[in-house]
């Protein structure tokens, strides 16, 4: 119902209670989380935003592709860190991130239950007093001189009209496609690279050769240039919908230069502590769209749609590799379906009776502090039966 995946819940209960090893635990976890992510887009592609304002889809597309590809090229630095850190390392280390992220996203979750953390409404053009008068620049001129915010005109507002009709639909061909590409990317590249508890295709290909180096900065510097194209994609029509007259509303994403290099940024910072900590991208993206203010449907919609990236682009490689048991990935994966569904339902009850959707985050900040108790068990387990307490050498 939280639609951050739950790697790091799964990887622990199948290590410890089942007794699965490392490789085939990582496996199932992402076959169950690809069953539980097909369910999310079934359901989340079919809903709109809750304020209506502004009639659009549930998920926050813009937000989902820009974050993704820098939350993915800060994985690949976690994963080398994983493999140098020691496990006494990776525990405090793992603590220290969900144990703070996990309060405070409980917090937040109490706040809104309780309505403690409603906004200012956003004053009107007429309202605003002075201090509160925006400007704008130009579209395609960012060194003009700024000029001050007028009323729109009638081919304004029927431009950003066909704007809104444009985003408000739920058939996002151009966005699906770029989502397309980017799971390509990351596909290919696993499995050039290996990865997962698998070798890579090239025979022999380990990271003391030069041609693991150059795939890795080869994937990096692909990560950076889709990151840098859907930027510029993602400010241009933010600056142009600024110019007709476009007002944010309460949770949304405002994008700026610098909220535009800023949040993915971040999400490379998270990427590295998913990489390093093995808790999956979903587990850090998820109380990050909370931070930034998103409203909490979106924020389950958002993350469940990265996670559906790189949740099936994962089990894909894997099972290409042949480390999926496959007939317990077949019930895993229909578990995961079957558990997203009934999740959903309940969370969509508890909304509509109690008319809070704060339940979301509550549900996240939960999902978090179980993982946090499963995962440092497990990793003091490993600490317990290490052979070695220093760091480890990558190669």
């Amino acid at each position: 119902g939280g639609g951050i995946g739950g790697g790091g819940l799964l990887v622990p209960i199948y290590r410890l209670v089942a007794g699965f090893p490392i490789t085939q635990a990582t496996a199932l976890s992402l076959a169950t989380i690809s069953g539980g992510s097909i369910a999310n887009l079934y359901t989340y592609t079919r809903r709109y935003h809750p304020n209506d304002t502004i009639k659009r889809p549930l998920i926050d597309y813009e937000a989902s592709l820009l974050f993704c590809p820098a939350l993915l090229a800060g994985t690949m630095f976690g994963s080398v860190f994983s493999v140098m850190f020691p496990p006494w390392l990776t525990v405090v280390l793992l603590i220290a991130l969900l144990g703070y992220s996990g309060r405070r996203t409980l917090n937040k979750g109490i706040k809104r239950w309780t309505g403690e953390d409603k906004l200012s409404p956003r004053p009107t053009r007429d309202e605003a007093g002075l201090q509160d008068v925006e400007i704008d620049t130009p579209l395609g001129h960012a060194d003009a001189p700024p000029i001050a915010r007028q009323d729109p005109t009638p081919d304004q507002l029927a431009r950003l009209e066909a704007i809104y009709a444009k985003e408000g639909s739920l058939v996002q061909r151009e966005n699906w496609t770029a989502t397309g590409v980017i799971w390509l990317i990351v596909f290919v590249f696993a499995l050039l690279r290996g990865g997962r508890g698998g070798a890579s295709l090239i025979p022999g290909l380990d990271c003391s050769q030069f041609l693991y180096w150059y795939l890795f900065i080869s994937n990096l510097a692909v990560l950076i240039a889709a990151t840098a194209w859907i930027r510029k994609k993602t400010l241009d029509r933010a600056t142009e919908k600024a110019f007709l007259g476009h007002e944010p509303l309460e949770g949304d994403l405002q994008w700026d230069r610098r909220t535009t290099a800023l949040y993915p940024m971040l999400c490379v910072f998270a990427g590295i502590a998913a990489g390093l900590l093995g808790i999956g991208g979903g587990m850090v993206l998820g109380p990050l769209l909370v931070e930034l203010g998103c409203l909490p449907q979106p924020i389950a919609a958002t993350s469940a749609y990265v996670v559906f990236i790189t949740a099936t682009s994962g089990l894909a490689q894997v099972w290409i590799m042949g480390l999926v048991p496959k007939d317990y990935a077949f019930a895993f994966a229909a578990c995961g379906l079957f558990s997203t569904f009934l999740g959903q339902s309940v969370i969509d009850w508890v909304v509509r009776k109690y008319k809070k959707d704060a339940i979301v985050i509550l549900v996240i900040a939960s999902i978090m502090l179980i993982a946090l108790v499963l995962m440092t068990y497990d990793g003091i387990m490993q600490v317990v039966h290490a052979t070695t307490y220093g760091f480890s050498p990558l190669c």
